[in-house]
């Protein structure tokens, strides 16, 4: 009888630790960047936002939670500025790392972010042409006509 009492109480001592563990880790390096405070803002899919870690300027922010994280994506702000996104797209366990310098950006454990970075960059660079093409449309608008079409051909 006293076998019986005895292994669920060495079941529970074994799988409490394993049960403990975070079910989400996101670390964050930094270097090159001049702030105050570094903080972590979600947005999940159904419009509910929320901050998650203020704290003061390190090279190294850590957030790390027993819950389950919400998918959606996880904001990095250095001060109030936008520094970087991570997206989470599922509840599972969660280890993702994100390293920020001045002029680069990498993730580990997250290809979604990765891609939503290239995506990010990717529209950044249209965007710089559909400008210089407006601002070559504007300077054509102050031709004469007869100039406009040779521009066009």
């Amino acid at each position: 009888m006293k076998r019986f009492l005895f292994a669920p109480l060495f079941f529970l001592l074994l799988c409490g630790p394993f049960h403990s563990q975070a079910q989400m880790d996101i670390r964050i390096r930094i270097s090159g960047i001049h702030c105050d405070s570094v903080q972590i803002q979600s947005f999940d899919w159904k419009n509910k936002s929320g901050t998650h870690l203020v704290q003061p300027y390190q090279s190294e922010v850590r957030l790390k939670s027993k819950s389950s994280p919400r998918p959606g994506m996880y904001w990095i702000c250095a001060d109030t500025n936008h520094v970087a996104a991570l997206v989470v797209p599922n509840e599972k366990k969660q280890k993702i790392g994100a390293d920020i310098s001045n002029d680069t950006i990498s993730f580990t454990n997250s290809p979604e972010s990765a891609s939503y970075l290239a995506y990010h960059r990717q529209k950044e660079k249209f965007a710089q042409k559909y400008q210089a093409l407006d601002v070559e449309y504007q300077n054509a608008q102050n031709l004469p006509t007869f100039m406009i079409q040779s521009a066009i051909d």
